[in-house]
Formats: C-alpha cells, sequence, structure tokens
C-alpha cells in the first residue's frame, strides 16, 4: 500500500475520483501528521481551522460535477509570506505582525483557491525570508522556531522556505507553494530530496508577498515528484503554459525510450565558489552519462563570464539594489495593509501606533522580547533602512550591471551562446542563484544522491545545524532559458526515472497517520 509521505498528485487524484477517500479525509490526515511529528521539526507555523469546511465544499461539488482540474480537493501548505484571508495570521515568521490584514489575498492563494485547492496551513520559514538578522540562523522564525530536516538530527535546511520543504517530504502536505529571492526554493528542496522549481520570473503572479525584493521575489511549487511539480505549474500559470504533462513527460518510457530528450543540448557548469563532496561528483557525473545516453548532446566546460564579474564584486554592492528593493518594497506592502499590527508582547496598543513602515518594523521587533532581540539582531533590516549613506551613483552603476545580467553578460546569453536548452550543475550557491534570479531564469533541483555512511558530519559553527553527514540527501541543479520551463522538466524527468532516488531516502522520523484503505478498492 502506497504511504502518505510517498503520494503523489496523480495518487491523490486518482483516489479522490474514485471515491477511495475524501477532501475531508485528507486534510484531516495530514492534520494529524502534522500533529505528530512537527514538535521534532518545526515545518508548519500553523494549520487553517477552516480547512476542513473547504474540504467539504469541494467534496460535494467533486460528488456533484466532477473535478475543477489536477488540483481539485489537493492540500498546500503555503509559506507565511504568502498572505491569506483565512483563519490563519500571515506574518513572515514574526509576532510583530499578527493581526495585521492584507486587502487581498496574495495572487497566487486565489489562483489556488478557483484551482479547487485546500490550504492547509502556513508552513515555516526564515523571519521575513532571511532578510532580518546577520547572525540569525536560516530556517528559524520566532513564532514557528527552529526548522530542522528529517534525514538526520539536527539537520540544516538551507533556504528560507525550509518547512515547505520539510513538510512535503515528510507527507504533512500533498506539495507547497514557496517563495525565492536568490535560492529560498531550491536548497530547502534539495536538503529534503524533493523536487523544487523557481519559475521564470513573472509565470506565476508573485503580487501581494510580505516581500524582499519586487524585482527577485517569485513563487515556485514544491512537490515530492517533478509530474507534481508539472501539475502545479500548468494549473496556476495564467496564460497557462504548454501543456508539459502531455508534451514533456507523459512520453517518457525509461530504456525503451532513448530519444526522450532528443533535440535538448545540456551545458555542465562547475560553479567556481564551491567545491562538491566526492559522491555527489560522482553521482552528477553519471547523471551526464543518463542524460548522454537518452540523446541529448552536452556541452562541456561551460564558462560563464558574467558570474565571474559578479563573484569579484564586494559584499556591499552585490547587497545595494537589494537592500533599496527590500525598503521600499516592506513600506508599499506594510502601508497598503487594511489592518495594521499595532500590539506588543502583551497584546497591548503599542506605543509605535500602526506598523506600516520598515523602520516601525524594526522597532516593533526590538520592543518584543518573543523575537528575541538582541540576540538575533535586525542588522539586514537596518542596513536596508538606513538611507544616510546612500550612495546613488553605486546603486546607478549596479542597476546598469543587473541589466548586463539580464541582456549580454547574462545567463540567458551563455544558454543562446554555448546553443544549450538548459545548463546542470552539481552545486549551488548565493553567487549562481543570485546570478539566475537577476535574469530572470528558471532554477530546478531534483534528487540525485544521499551522502554514504562513511560521511564525516560537519556542523556549521554559527548556527550550530548539521550540514554533512551519513544519509542527507542532495540534487542536480537545472538552470533554463527564460520560459523555457519545459526543457528542464524534461531533463529531471529523465533522470528522476533513471535515479529513483527518492525512494531511497530514510527519514529518522516519519508520521504514522495514513488514510485507512487509500489506494485499494473500497470493499462492498
Amino acid at each position: 500500500m502506497l504511504q502518505l509521505i510517498h503520494a503523489t498528485i496523480d495518487d491523490l487524484r486518482s483516489g479522490l475520483d474514485r471515491g477511495e477517500f475524501s477532501c475531508v479525509d485528507l486534510v484531516k490526515a495530514y492534520k494529524a501528521r502534522i500533529k505528530e511529528v512537527d514538535d521534532k521539526f518545526n515545518a508548519v507555523i500553523e494549520t487553517t481551522p477552516e480547512a476542513e469546511t473547504v474540504a467539504n465544499v469541494l467534496d460535494r461539488e467533486l460528488k456533484a460535477s466532477g473535478p475543477r482540474g489536477i488540483l481539485h480537493g489537493i492540500p498546500f501548505l503555503l509559506k507565511d509570506n504568502i498572505p491569506t484571508l483565512d483563519g490563519t495570521e500571515s506574518t513572515a515568521g514574526s509576532y510583530v505582525l499578527l493581526g495585521s490584514k492584507p486587502r487581498k489575498e496574495a495572487d497566487i492563494v486565489e489562483r489556488l483557491r478557483a484551482a479547487g485547492a485546500v490550504i492547509l496551513g502556513k508552513a515555516n520559514l526564515a523571519e521575513f525570508s532571511g532578510f532580518r538578522s546577520t547572525n540569525g540562523s536560516t530556517g528559524w522564525s520566532p513564532r514557528g522556531g527552529q526548522v530542522t530536516g528529517p534525514y538526520y538530527e539536527n539537520q540544516k535546511v538551507s533556504g528560507s522556505s525550509s518547512g515547505s520543504g520539510v513538510a512535503v517530504s515528510l507527507g504533512l502536505c500533498a506539495a507547497s507553494i514557496g517563495t525565492q529571492t536568490i535560492f529560498s526554493i531550491v536548497n530547502p528542496s534539495e536538503r529534503n530530496c524533493v523536487v523544487g522549481l523557481k519559475p521564470t520570473t513573472g509565470l506565476l503572479p508573485s503580487a501581494g508577498l510580505i516581500p524582499v525584493s519586487h524585482q527577485q521575489d517569485v513563487v515556485g511549487p514544491i512537490a515530492r515528484c517533478v509530474r507534481g511539480v508539472v501539475h502545479i505549474l500548468t494549473a496556476l500559470a495564467d496564460p497557462p503554459p504548454p501543456d508539459y504533462s502531455r508534451e514533456y513527460l507523459s512520453g517518457y518510457d525509461g530504456d525503451t525510450n532513448l530519444q526522450f530528450l532528443q533535440g535538448v543540448t545540456t551545458g555542465v557548469i562547475h560553479d567556481p565558489t564551491e567545491a562538491g563532496h566526492p559522491a555527489k561528483m560522482a553521482a552528477f557525473r553519471e547523471a551526464v552519462r543518463v542524460l548522454e545516453w537518452h540523446s541529448t548532446r552536452t556541452t562541456e566546460p561551460v564558462h560563464l563570464g558574467g558570474l565571474d564579474e559578479y563573484t569579484q564584486l564586494s559584499q556591499r554592492d552585490k547587497d545595494l539594489v537589494l537592500n533599496q528593493d527590500f525598503r521600499a518594497s516592506m513600506d508599499e506592502y506594510l502601508g497598503s495593509l487594511a489592518v495594521h499590527s499595532t500590539t506588543d508582547a502583551l497584546g497591548n496598543i503599542d506605543s509605535l501606533g500602526n506598523i506600516d513602515s520598515l523602520h516601525k518594523l524594526i522597532e516593533a521587533i526590538k520592543q518584543n522580547p518573543r523575537e528575541d532581540y538582541p540576540h538575533r539582531n535586525v542588522a539586514a533590516m537596518e542596513e536596508a533602512a538606513d538611507r544616510t549613506n546612500f550612495d546613488a551613483d553605486a546603486y546607478g552603476k549596479m542597476q546598469a550591471f543587473r541589466e548586463r545580467l539580464r541582456g549580454k553578460d547574462g545567463l540567458e546569453s551563455a544558454l543562446r551562446g554555448y546553443l544549450c536548452d538548459v545548463f546542470i550543475t552539481p552545486t549551488n550557491s548565493w553567487a549562481l542563484s543570485d546570478f539566475a534570479a537577476i535574469g530572470g531564469n528558471p532554477q530546478l533541483v531534483v534528487p540525485l544522491g544521499f551522502y554514504p555512511d562513511d560521511t564525516e558530519v560537519v556542523v556549521c559553527p554559527k548556527s550550530g545545524l548539521v550540514t554533512a553527514a551519513p544519509g542527507l540527501p542532495f540534487g542536480l541543479f537545472i538552470f533554463g532559458r527564460q520560459y523555457g520551463e519545459g526543457e528542464l522538466l524534461r531533463v529531471a524527468r529523465c533522470l528522476e526515472e533513471q535515479t529513483k532516488v527518492r525512494l531511497a531516502g530514510k527519514p529518522f522520523l516519519v508520521p504514522q497517520t495514513e488514510l485507512p484503505g487509500v489506494f485499494a478498492p473500497k470493499e462492498d
């Protein structure tokens, strides 16, 4: 019997349509699974009180007129920087935004509801998507605590969509929606042995998020397999992209279809700022062999001149545009709220009044003991808010440089210059992901393997979390042309089917709640 930890969107759709279980059954099962194990992993901040009510309505609709589409009745978790107008809070993991309400739900939430998805709750994250502290730890928020991964005790889950990745990996939801400014979808997906896609900027709507950058914030799906990502992408994009399910995935038949990738050209890059573990590099070379066996043409090594130039910039220069984006974007979001947060840690009216600007947000964090200040600083926010030393000249130069990265010196130009559809790499870094983010290019990670039993345990000195250990998963990163998701998905699907990596994963703790009789015919 297939367990919920392995259940795909296709599995759930089939079971719902055959009446083997209901949408309400699914919601109850996932909530029970969260309750079982989340004290250990802190992946979920809260569940939606009215999720069962919504699911009941969808059950009646399913029985009366059939499904709206593939996502009808499928429970999703949302990263807590994706605002909703339901019984949950939308606080980016903070206490200081408790009670605040936007004028409308984020656009991606409206798309999910229209597709018939159930919003199960909010996933934990790095507070304010990691844009609060310089001495904090990734995946920590005041409301949710420290997210840790399921493949090793105290495992670090890199990237701010950390709870979203853990929840999908453990089967605490069918799928999740994360956000990425630099690497916040793909990195936690790698650490949790799931598939994460940061689509082309603009393919999915990002309006209404609790923001970092209006230029770089992108919403994207995290699912247990490539087909799950495909279903989410095709259901939520508007206008819809090509039918990836039909055109790119349904024709795959393992070794019997060696022409599946014919016409796809893959460039192989190695990030100059990252060195790969020997086990990862060996698995990567085998992945290249698999792709070549399936009729793709590979080009290596690929040299990214613009990336070299980017890595040589000072950190101040790299942060300059993003800092200004954060200040302007946060001021706009907070100022536009229908209901502002005005309470202190004890629920009293705060002397600050409405928290309607980044400056007031910083002061509110400092005054609220539950925000763990000053142990965790607000230096990242303060740097963005401080305009006293703003260098307009330097800012203009960086904007011009970023414009070059969207054009002749960027990833898009390099892909075309090498006549490649995709680039693949065994490692990912801030620099490489930011390079793609600036260019608006899609990025996907697919599971590739696990560190061997003799791997030395490595602990991050800053966070005290485990970054390398026996059994931790690693993935392969794929970058593509703008709106070239189809080629990314074809490559990822081929590797997924050949390696069957996810099924080999061994979390040290898994929830035991299952749907009775799931995926089995009901007895008369």
